[in-house]
């Protein structure tokens, strides 16, 4: 017993060493915080949007609970080329409360749009397999792999319309063969919306597997106007 106590006083004291050393930021205003991930500030004044996610094809639901706009933008880009991977956790969260209170149905599973292997190596993680995972984590839904990208292409936000973007992600993803899907609901995590051609490709190779539905999910809609809701 004494010593369990004793076990409990000495993490104590090393989680305040640690804070006093490596203090928690907000990861959006960058200020310190008393250990959380977004500060109270930027809770009350995030560019939240109305969830629903319109313009995918072959989705039974799309939802994004931010707009791509500062100070959003700005956490992204750390989260997916500063090798800040641990935002994936906050990231998630925010897309499992969004899904907590829009998502009508249940799902099976969840999965994700995968970047290359090459994009992958360089990073040192797929941003998008570490938010399916702690969207799952925080769900209790079981998360694996169903997608390959069978080719690398132009990042999406080099094409200049939307017409471009579609013809970007043409016959690029697949289905992988040690996946089953047959009959499952699935869960489709990414990163950023822009014109939903390349989760509209996802869900179509999906659904072309077996799966019986396809809802999506990612952190941020981009291109909206800010008058929009």
């Amino acid at each position: 017993m004494a010593c369990a106590i004793l076990n409990g006083v000495f993490f104590m004291l090393l989680k305040k060493i640690i804070n006093l050393l490596f203090p928690q930021k907000c990861m959006f205003c960058q200020r310190i915080t008393e250990g959380e991930h977004i500060c109270f500030s930027c809770r009350g004044t995030l560019p939240y949007r109305d969830a629903f996610v319109e313009g995918v094809s072959y989705a039974d639901a799309v939802y994004a609970p931010l707009r791509y706009r500062k100070p959003v933008t700005e956490a992204i880009h750390r989260f997916k080329f500063s090798g800040q991977s641990f935002l994936a956790e906050p990231f998630g969260d925010l897309i499992a409360d969004c899904l907590r209170q829009q998502l009508r149905h249940g799902v099976d599973l969840v999965t994700w749009v995968p970047v290359n292997r090459f994009r992958k190596r360089r990073r040192g993680y797929d941003q998008a397999q570490l938010l399916a995972e702690q969207v799952a984590k925080a769900l209790a839904l079981p998360c694996c792999p169903t997608l390959v990208k069978q080719k690398n292409i132009a990042p999406q936000f080099t094409m200049a319309d939307e017409k471009s973007r579609r013809e970007n992600v043409e016959n690029v993803y697949g289905f992988s063969r040690k996946s089953d899907v047959t009959g499952k609901r699935v869960l489709l995590i990414d990163d950023i919306i822009t014109t939903g051609a390349t989760l509209s490709v996802c869900c179509e190779a999906l659904l072309r597997a077996g799966a019986s539905g396809v809802v999506c999910a990612a952190i941020a809609k981009a291109g909206e106007k800010k008058n929009k809701g």
